[in-house]
């Protein structure tokens, strides 16, 4: 269990620098060329894995993995300590030592960040004090100029609102309002997949979204299929009963025949908990979940690229029945 301790007026946080965070950024730093940019890596990786941990703690989830402070080629170039909050962001974590009274911000990673983090790292004590936070960048931060932490939990939940994708209202598809970007299947999908595609059932209307992993994965195209059916014959209530709703979720390539391996298909819940999951394997042409739900219920589909030279990227849409 980790530890924490307040200081006062809880201005700032100390938490432990566990000896797997030495050790990694030990590992990190032997990669580099200079002294001192040895120094630069070790202190931004001790700094990432602090605050990693910290929000982890309240609830945030993080992916380590995808910032450029976890990868080799990325902290070799540039001076970041960046941090992936999932839905929200990047956040930047600038370390600073005991004795110093501003925190340095390098232009390099003034854009592309929902706030700067910093971590006053004290090896000897083997801890690290969360002093605060900026959500805009200058090159010089005054520590006592920083915002409270409490200030950055409220920010951080602004900056989710802000980024997440507009709710689509399947109930509406029923009278023709269709959501801008979900398309007739057969605009997207071309005429040997839909020869093999399950034929929805009666009353079922389905539309199809062309999504888009980002720069990094240009080349990969993919259509996330969505049909919904209140009428299904898997929908038959009790007597009394609200009948349920039948979904139907599949991914399907473009313009090329198979799905990349290991694309992952998640829903989650209405409390974000996770619900189903499947992943293409090698040579699959479409991937799929099917399940139940009641009027009203909410659910989010992520689907997740990997490649382990490119890293991940993730494309997030929410419903609500």
């Amino acid at each position: 269990m980790t530890h924490m301790t307040y200081l006062p007026e809880d201005s700032a946080l100390r938490l432990p620098l566990t000896s797997q965070a030495a050790q990694l950024a030990e590992g990190f730093a032997r990669q580099q060329s200079s002294p001192q940019k040895r120094e630069q890596v070790y202190w931004n990786t001790l700094a990432v894995y602090v605050v990693n941990n910290y929000l982890q703690l309240l609830g945030f989830q993080t992916d380590l993995m995808a910032g450029d402070s976890w990868n080799a080629i990325a902290r070799s170039l540039s001076d970041t300590a960046d941090l992936e909050i999932v839905g929200i962001g990047r956040i930047e974590c600038r370390p600073v030592l005991p004795d110093q009274s501003t925190c340095s911000i390098p232009p390099e990673v003034w854009s592309d960040r929902v706030g700067y983090l910093v971590v006053q790292l004290h090896p000897e004590e083997r801890t690290a004090t969360l002093l605060g936070f900026t959500p805009t960048p200058t090159e010089t931060v005054p520590i006592r100029h920083l915002r409270s932490l409490s200030d950055l939990i409220d920010h951080l939940h602004r900056s989710r609102t802000a980024s997440e994708p507009p709710l689509v209202r399947l109930n509406q598809w029923l009278q023709g309002v269709i959501d801008i970007g979900w398309e007739p299947i057969e605009r997207l999908l071309h005429p040997p997949q839909l020869a093999f595609r399950m034929l929805p059932e009666i009353g079922a209307i389905e539309r199809a979204k062309r999504l888009n992993f980002g720069i990094q994965f240009a080349e990969t195209q993919v259509a996330l299929l969505v049909e919904f059916n209140p009428y299904s014959k898997e929908s038959s209530p009790r007597p009394g009963d609200v009948p349920p709703t039948h979904i139907r979720l599949q991914v399907h390539p473009i313009a090329h025949p198979y799905l990349p391996p290991n694309l992952q298909l998640i829903v989650l819940d209405e409390a974000d908990g996770m619900f189903l999951r499947t992943y293409s394997r090698d040579l699959d042409n479409v991937i799929q979940l099917q399940f139940l739900g009641q009027p009203g219920e909410q659910f989010t589909v992520h689907v997740v690229l990997e490649d382990v030279m490119q890293g991940e990227a993730c494309v997030v849409e929410r419903f609500v029945i």
